[in-house]
């Protein structure tokens, strides 16, 4: 069986850390974290939570997004088995190994909702909350669908390491970038500005991070929640319809006994999809009816027009429609 790699960067995540590296270390077999010269005790959670994972310093002092992708590539190079660069706000949900090829993971973003309780740190974020927007939705912040690389050989990544997506699939990566639960998650992500090299604040890489140029300020922060709460919906059957998937397949994996609950749910979940199927089927053959009927008339309008340009009246009016076009042009320059 392939061996698993996860690959983040850090800058002062003593906060995010603990959750990221708790969710991760039973779904991945090695990590290896970047480290941007951290001066609080993200080092020590690391060598708590995870301490067979690797911590390597950066190439540069400060979140140069080339350098970043280059020396994430440099890595890889030198990595066996499926591997996938995250940011610490992404959470994979599924099993890496169930890839044996690659495969372009879809995003959600987890929001944290005004009438949400109390977020309690002893839970995961998957947990608790429960709406945002999803991988298919398109946002003025995010024009296309977005999701990360799951593959086996070395990636060529531009800037950001971004893939476009079309559909989900047996893997989901959920984000926390904007679940503004507390305090310590407005802070942690008002000081990612201060390690932007002024280079890529001038070509706008990280632009919401730094807010274009102008500075990213609390206020900002709250605001663009308000915009965020505005447009989401419900995700929860999104995120444990991935995390049933996720137990099944571990369980199978570990020869284990499936639980009879779960198989209903999937069993209904099959039956949804193939319900949606047959629906976008039907659409399918009745877009392509009426593409069929599009056809025949446009195949009938040209024929007519072709008739009408070889007819005799066509060719003994041609001398009056060129008058007609030249008093057209010379009325309009007049």
């Amino acid at each position: 069986m392939l061996k698993s790699t996860v690959i983040t960067h850090f800058f002062n995540e003593e906060y995010l850390l603990p959750f990221w590296l708790k969710h991760h270390v039973m779904r991945f077999d090695d990590g290896i974290l970047i480290d941007y010269k951290s001066t609080d005790s993200s080092r020590k959670i690391i060598e708590e939570l995870a301490p067979k994972w690797k911590v390597v310093p950066a190439s540069t002092d400060q979140f140069d997004a080339a350098k970043l992708d280059q020396f994430i590539m440099q890595l890889e190079g030198n990595i066996a088995g499926v591997k996938i660069a995250l940011t610490v706000t992404e959470f994979l949900i599924g099993d890496p190994k169930e890839v044996s090829n690659s495969l372009v993971i879809p995003s959600i973003d987890l929001i944290n909702m005004a009438e949400d309780a109390k977020f309690d740190e002893k839970l995961p974020f998957h947990d608790q909350r429960f709406f945002g927007y999803g991988y298919l939705e398109s946002l003025p912040e995010r024009p296309s669908p977005q999701g990360r690389l799951l593959h086996t050989s070395v990636a060529n990544y531009s800037t950001g390491r971004h893939f476009d997506i079309v559909s989900g699939g047996p893997i989901l990566i959920y984000r926390v970038t904007n679940c503004l639960v507390n305090e310590n998650m407005i802070e942690r992500k008002l000081q990612i500005q201060t390690k932007i090299p002024e280079s890529d604040i001038a070509k706008n890489f990280g632009w919401q991070h730094h807010n274009w140029g102008k500075g990213l300020t609390r206020a900002d922060v709250l605001a663009q929640q308000d915009r965020d709460r505005a447009l989401s919906t419900n995700l929860s059957t999104v995120v444990n319809s991935a995390l049933l998937r996720e137990r099944v397949a571990r369980s199978i994996a570990q020869n284990q006994e499936v639980g009879i609950l779960d198989i209903r749910h999937l069993v209904t979940e099959r039956d949804v999809l193939l319900s949606e199927r047959d629906v976008l089927l039907s659409e399918r053959d009745v877009l392509l009816s009426e593409r069929d009927v599009l056809l025949s008339e446009r195949d009938k309008t040209l024929a007519q027009n072709l008739q009408i340009k070889t007819s005799l009246s066509w060719r003994i009016t041609a001398p009056v429609r060129s008058i007609a076009q030249i008093l057209k042009k010379i009325s309009r320059k007049i």
